[in-house]
């Protein structure tokens, strides 16, 4: 008999580990105690995460986050709206999870481990999704240093359809599946690496289905964004700015690989929403500034860089300028504006969802955008074929334009995406993208 086991045996071996440690189910008390305990523990996490800069509107009409409160706010959702709530807590060792819905705690699940094992598994379900090496060969990396290989301390591949499976086991476990049925739009609140999933891809209904052919899915900063007071959204796009494949030699300590498709990915975007795009020369910091605060609808297809030890100051939005060193449009700088008249931000970039990781989240682009006051912003997980990002995006904001009751940025995404993998099967292709707010 062989004395060693396979990669893939191997990898199955961690899954059970991550899964199965000591589970607990409960049906009858479904986490009530636990769902207030950890509610507490991620106000704080969430204040210290954003320096405190919310703390004056973390408060729902009755009272602070809490399992009451929670279904509370869910029932001035739209039907068939549920709540996935993660934790890690750090004393017990224990990862959790919380389906929640205007009905309650609908399934309350925790497995013992330890984080590195969920991030492992993390890790391993991006290389085999095939967006590591697609990240190395497309990502912005400062001049003079070679584009950083793949970490050596991810084991070798898996297939995809394992890695699928072993996560969705781990995010959306058995228990949670039947819960599923009915839910036409789910909020999800990620606890620190679990931010860079692309839910949609997962697959929990024991078929070939895709969690995104059953329901849309967005991301919510917290908690707290249940009780952010959102209007309704309207197809209205105008004023905007749109911004395409700037030119971006005034920075000059970066190197930046060419977006041959992001200027007619703009021009295209501008056109179906009757606006002008900036591309080129035009994209300036300088122009940006001077038209977001009174912009409808935001959309940029340039280059993004995240930082994940300096997120604010290391981070940023590549754009034009006419002055040297100009073009970076970081964290703090969009953090210090605020953007109440932006409906929707689509940050057609790579690297825009992913941050600095913290308990509360991570700290990207995204959500400093939401931060500053726009409560509905499309980011990205990694950067794909331009091809297949104009195909998504166009889809999209046709989507937009409908005049469908039912018709939110998050249903448009998911049709978007539904439309999209009919011609582009694979998942790193389709999926890239996800909504950051809630389904308003």
């Amino acid at each position: 008999m062989t004395s060693f086991l396979t990669n893939s045996s191997r990898f199955w071996c961690l899954v059970l580990s991550v899964m199965f440690c000591a589970f607990i189910a409960r049906a009858q008390d479904p986490g009530t105690v636990e769902f207030d305990q950890a509610a507490d523990k991620h106000r704080k996490e969430f204040e210290t995460l954003l320096n405190n800069k919310l703390a004056p509107r973390l408060a729902f009409p009755d009272g602070d986050a809490n399992h009451q409160t929670i279904v509370a706010a869910l029932k001035d959702f739209p039907a068939g709206t549920a709540l996935i709530f993660y934790d890690y807590d750090s004393e017990s060792q224990q990862f959790r999870l919380w389906l929640v819905d205007a009905g309650g705690i609908r399934h309350y699940v925790a497995a013992k481990q330890r984080r590195e094992e969920l991030e492992r598994v993390i890790a391993m379900f991006r290389r085999a999704l095939g967006v590591e090496a697609l990240q190395m060969t497309r990502s912005p990396h400062i001049r003079g240093t070679q584009t950083p290989f793949l970490p050596k301390s991810i084991d070798p591949l898996i297939t995809l359809n394992e890695a699928i499976a072993s996560l969705t086991k781990v995010l959306l476990p058995p228990p949670i599946e039947a819960r599923l049925e009915h839910v036409r739009h789910l909020i999800v609140v990620a606890a620190g690496a679990i931010g860079t999933i692309p839910f949609a891809v997962l697959q929990p209904f024991g078929t070939k289905e895709y969690l995104i052919d059953r329901m849309s899915i967005s991301y919510a900063a917290s908690l707290y964004e249940l009780a952010r007071e959102v209007k309704p959204w309207t197809p209205d796009f105008l004023p905007a700015v749109v911004v395409g494949n700037p030119d971006l030699k005034s920075i000059s300590d970066w190197e930046f690989p060419d977006l041959k498709g992001a200027d007619e990915e703009a021009r295209v975007i501008a056109d179906l929403i009757k606006s002008r795009p900036l591309v080129g020369a035009q994209a300036t910091k300088d122009a940006v500034l001077d038209a977001v605060g009174t912009a409808k609808f935001l959309y940029f297809a340039t280059h993004g860089v995240a930082d994940s030890e300096a997120s604010l100051d290391g981070s940023f939005l590549a754009l034009a300028s006419n002055r040297a060193g100009d073009g970076k449009w970081t964290m703090r700088e969009i953090e210090r504006r605020y953007y109440g008249r932006t409906h929707l931000a689509v940050l057609s970039a790579c690297q825009t969802g992913l941050g600095q990781v913290y308990d509360g989240g991570i700290m990207h682009l995204a959500r400093t955008f939401q931060v500053s006051g726009v409560p509905r912003v499309v980011m990205s997980l990694w950067r794909v074929d331009d091809g297949a990002t104009a195909d998504l995006m166009i889809s999209f904001i046709k989507q937009l334009q409908t005049r469908d009751n039912d018709m939110m940025p998050a249903e448009a995404l998911r049709r978007a995406m539904v439309e999209t993998k009919k011609r582009r099967p694979e998942p790193r292709e389709w999926a890239p993208f996800v909504l950051f707010g809630i389904p308003r």
